[in-house]
């Protein structure tokens, strides 16, 4: 079942994009009023359901909508809310399976199941503020390794950011993969910077193997010692920009 409409048997990708394929006012209202203005890249379409960035089609926009509420109707009337949750672009995942769980609409179970590809495939989850916290809350213990429990002891973490930033969920047990995220978007005028901490196994909320990049996931609050890594000039001098240890 796809998420997008399928170009029909002898159509031309003209009949698809539709005549005057960049025209804002052809849109449904829905998506004409989340479209916006973005410097160098010119129109951008940005809805739950519906992303063009940059825009280049109101009708295969349109025709998206259309089709992912059809089949939302579809799937809520079989409570299949991980294939939904799918359905959404990928920035609003976390939040609507935050609305989901807080309305009762995902048990504990499925939201252990949902949350760690959710998770893995959101970017800068600063911008939730306090949601991932929650919902990792909530499931208690999340993992992708099949039979891995939370550990029953203390271990230490790295977090890697940039000078005065505040310290987010997402820790690593790996420096070199802290360093790689130091420096991955650290402006020239700030400086990466490799904390590490201790925190008793009780206290870790998730841990994710499958993306090579050892991560815990835990309030930072409950993380003690914190301080900047001795080795921290070296670490961050010794990262390959753009690519992972």
């Amino acid at each position: 079942m796809s998420g997008s409409p399928q170009l029909a048997a002898g159509s031309t990708m003209a009949d698809r994009l539709g005549e005057d394929p960049m025209s804002l006012d052809r849109l449904v209202p829905e998506l004409r009023i989340a479209t916006e203005e973005i410097k160098g890249l010119g129109p951008c379409l940005r809805h739950p359901l519906v992303y063009q960035v940059p825009f280049f089609s109101w009708k295969l926009a349109n025709d998206t909508l259309t089709h992912k509420e059809q089949l939302i109707i579809k799937l809520t009337g079989e409570e299949d809310y991980e294939r939904i949750l799918w359905l959404y672009e990928r920035p609003h995942r976390l939040s609507m399976l935050w609305e989901w769980t807080r309305a009762g609409l995902v048990d504990e179970d499925s939201l252990r199941a949902l949350l760690p590809g959710t998770w893995m495939g959101t970017e800068f989850p600063r911008q939730y503020k306090g949601v991932p916290l929650r919902l990792f809350r909530k499931a208690g213990w999340v993992t992708d390794a099949e039979g891995l429990e939370r550990p029953d002891y203390g271990l230490t973490v790295y977090r890697g950011t940039i000078a005065g930033s505040k310290l987010g969920i997402a820790w690593t047990k790996s420096p070199a993969v802290a360093a790689w995220f130091a420096t991955r978007l650290a402006p020239r005028n700030r400086t990466p910077i490799v904390y590490e901490g201790w925190i008793d196994g009780g206290d870790v909320l998730a841990v994710f193997t499958s993306k090579d990049e050892a991560e815990v996931v835990a309030d930072p609050k409950r993380i003690r010692d914190i301080r900047v890594h001795p080795d921290n000039d070296l670490l961050i001098e010794h990262v390959r920009p753009g690519r992972k240890p």
